[in-house]
């Protein structure tokens, strides 16, 4: 089984992204600016219509937003960077919106809710069965973006079959993810504009390469 330097793998990405830092970022502002909005205008409509915005009813509201506007845009954001890493592809804002079509946006819905409800399930047991299987579940989101085809079913089940082995590696670029996210505070998380495609890139080049394993494998077992 292929080990995986975490530490490596995130000065690969930090490579990657030379000269093309800015426009990473540039992409990130746009992705969390169009949430923002979407947010802004459903507190406004709500605070025209009477409603209470501290009370926990609201949470309700937003689960449309969650559901078909931030899966498919976190799906295509996440599809820019697998285009970064494999074929080159130059970040263009556009392409934030790839899942908006009828190859990916129900797929990038669909995977996105049964990952949310198998975690929250395994998370109700104990906290820490929940964030193995977040770990476990993590692939699968590349996995539908290489093979439209595939139902969200399946391609949970391949991403906990890749996963098998590296789940400590994960977890260790997790670790890290989460001491960038709390560095960035510093900057009021501005820093968070470049830590997000950073971040982003290593998990890329982490499924890359547990895939790269997992068929490797699979051949082997023939």
């Amino acid at each position: 089984m292929k080990k995986i330097d975490v530490l490596d793998l995130l000065n690969e990405a930090r490579l990657s992204l030379s000269g093309n830092w800015g426009k990473s970022a540039l992409l990130t502002l746009s992705y969390v600016g169009l949430l923002l909005i979407a947010y802004f205008v459903l507190y406004l409509l709500l605070a025209l219509c009477g409603m209470d915005l501290d009370s926990d009813a609201t949470s309700i509201f937003e689960l449309p937003i969650d559901i078909f506007l931030d899966f498919p845009l976190s799906f295509g954001f996440s599809l820019v960077f697998l285009w970064f890493v494999k074929e080159n592809k130059s970040f263009e804002m556009k392409d934030v919106f790839s899942a908006f079509n009828n190859t990916y946006y129900w797929k990038s819905i669909g995977v996105g809710l049964l990952m949310v409800i198998y975690v929250v399930l395994w998370a109700l047991l104990l906290i820490i069965p929940g964030i193995v299987k977040a770990m476990s579940y993590s692939m699968a989101m590349y996995i539908i973006a290489e093979n439209p085809e595939m139902t969200a079913e399946k391609a949970i089940q391949r991403s906990m079959k890749m996963m098998e082995g590296h789940m400590w590696e994960m977890f260790l670029l997790w670790l890290i993810g989460l001491g960038l996210v709390i560095l960035s505070a510093l900057t009021l998380f501005i820093g968070m504009l470049w830590i997000y495609p950073w971040l982003e890139v290593t998990m890329v080049k982490f499924y890359l390469y547990v895939k790269e394993d997992y068929e490797s494998r699979a051949v082997l077992a023939e």
